[in-house]
């Protein structure tokens, strides 16, 4: 099985492949566009820009289709930054070894998150840099042709209800829960993408996912929700409603709002 999870730049995806690697029966990969993404994009600037270029590879349909290939483990989980699917034949997504899972976040946490990094990136915030238009149009092309909703969580309650989150998750993926999802070890791991791996990032998820904190009513979230988190971003970012409005539905064309 080869799980997709497609999501925005600072929506705790990092913490959430540490967690899927510490499975015995995964093999967790970081970002694995990343390099096709900016070759592509030759002014975006990342102090690491050379390097990693240097060691990926940048046919990012070559990187898509060999996934499908790879049988290192039984259940592969491909971190990916949406926006870095640019530019890439949409039929490897609809490989029978696919699986689909989409990671969302409250967009104004993910904009004082990109904001605290802009350092780093130097790229200012927009409905593209956070990945939002993609991700609904990526989940609706797969609705459409797979016949089958693919998984929608909200990172706010994955943080406050890990366990909850993740025993869900998996029983959608039909994968049994497994305890060591909620700890890993301090410090860099295996798993770590290039800017974790260089140095460029000081900062390394050492923390442990917290015991769930109380009740929870109706955890995984709405297909609905997705559409209404991307409107309040572009209401946040001072997006006309009317110009951004048919963009939202052409998109995310199987509900209204």
């Amino acid at each position: 099985m080869i799980i997709h999870l497609w999501t925005g730049p600072r929506s705790l995806s990092t913490a959430t492949l540490y967690s899927f690697a510490q499975r015995n029966d995964t093999l967790g990969i970081d970002e694995p566009l990343y390099a096709s993404w900016l070759d592509k994009n030759p002014n975006i600037f990342r102090p690491y820009r050379e390097e990693l270029l240097a060691v990926h590879k940048t046919d990012g349909n070559q990187v898509m289709n060999d996934f499908y290939a790879m049988d290192d483990k039984p259940i592969i989980v491909c971190k990916h930054i949406a926006k870095q699917f640019l530019g890439i034949e949409k039929s490897a997504l609809y490989h029978p070894r696919a699986k689909h899972v989409f990671l969302i976040r409250n967009p104004m946490e993910m904009i004082l998150g990109w904001e605290r990094k802009s350092e780093v990136h130097q790229e200012p915030c927009s409905l593209g840099t956070m990945s939002l238009p993609l991700m609904v149009e990526l989940f609706s092309d797969i609705r459409r042709v797979v016949k089958q909703d693919p998984i929608v969580i909200d990172a706010d309650l994955l943080q406050k209800y890990p366990k909850m989150i993740l025993t869900l998750l998996c029983n959608k993926l039909d994968i049994p829960f497994d305890e060591n999802m909620l700890k890993w070890e301090a410090g860099p791991k295996d798993v770590d993408g290039y800017a974790r791996e260089s140095g460029y990032s000081s900062f390394f998820f050492n923390f442990n996912f917290l015991p769930d904190s109380g009740l929870l009513i109706g955890t995984i979230v709405s297909t609905k929700l997705l559409g209404l988190k991307i409107l309040v971003t572009a209401l946040n970012l001072g997006y006309s409603v009317r110009n951004n409005w048919s963009y939202i539905v052409k998109h995310f064309h199987f509900t209204t709002f």
